[in-house]
């Protein structure tokens, strides 16, 4: 039986704000229950904050050995989280840190790139994050999923451009999946992310699907009006039941690629 190795963000890794200011990481992530609902080893290499870039380093550097005895799933996050460096890792005269530029760490709020940024670039990002990985795991013959944890804009070819006084300006956007969309977690429904497992929204056809930020914002009034808060943080992240749920509508998905 192959072993799993999970990479994506916070999602993944268990992390959550606590407070403003405080994080927490469960040790009842969503690793911890695929491997009690699918009885195979589970790794997980999430990181909170990661970027799509920081993702598929990961992997790279993780795929440097034979993996042959892995299935990985790819949890992607939002296109427009950048990349910058780690303020830990900021030694260039270290190559042991300076070789990890893409630390899982995104723009600063104050950051002007934050504020105003070409969707272009931001596809770009995740473009050239998902076809590597998906190039390099077929190069190497390892079976691999993916998700999101968040967003679906790259299905909905739309993304956020910009905001005037809170208002989201969206801009229409193709992208370019070529043969992931095959080896994609239902690519072809809507609503088709973790955040919708966790809002009882998962795959529903009768509620309009949306870029991120507009899906946030609409769980976070939920979440205020007492909804979903068993399965669902403030900060919209699984708790450890939203955790378990997650593994249990993905399970059989990963399960069918562990059979083929």
């Amino acid at each position: 039986m192959k072993k799993i190795a999970v990479f994506g963000d916070s999602f993944v890794e268990g992390a959550r704000r606590i407070s403003q200011t405080d994080i927490e990481i469960t040790d009842y992530n969503i690793c911890y229950w695929l491997e009690k609902e699918l009885g195979v080893e589970v790794h997980n290499y999430g990181k909170g904050g990661a970027s799509n870039q920081s993702i598929a380093n990961s992997f790279f550097r993780w795929a440097r050995k034979d993996r042959s005895d892995f299935l990985v799933l790819f949890v992607w996050t939002e296109c427009n989280r950048g990349t910058i460096v780690n303020p830990i890792h900021k030694d260039g005269q270290n190559f042991n840190t300076w070789q990890y530029i893409t630390s899982a760490w995104s723009a600063n709020q104050d950051d002007p790139e934050r504020r105003y940024r070409n969707p272009a670039l931001g596809r770009m990002w995740f473009e050239q994050s998902m076809q590597s990985c998906r190039m390099l795991c077929e190069d190497k013959s390892i079976p691999y999923l993916m998700t999101s944890s968040v967003t679906n804009d790259w299905f909905l070819h739309k993304q956020l451009f910009n905001q005037d006084n809170g208002r989201p300006i969206i801009s229409n956007i193709d992208f370019q999946f070529g043969r992931a969309k095959e080896n994609w977690i239902e690519p072809h429904l809507p609503n088709n992310t973790m955040l919708d497992i966790l809002s009882n929204n998962w795959l529903n056809k009768d509620r309009l699907d949306n870029i991120n930020i507009i899906k946030l914002r609409r769980y976070k009034e939920d979440f205020r009006k007492d909804k979903h808060q068993e399965t669902l943080t403030w900060c919209l992240h699984p708790t450890d039941e939203g955790n378990k749920l997650i593994a249990k509508t993905l399970a059989p998905y990963i399960k069918r690629k562990l059979e083929e």
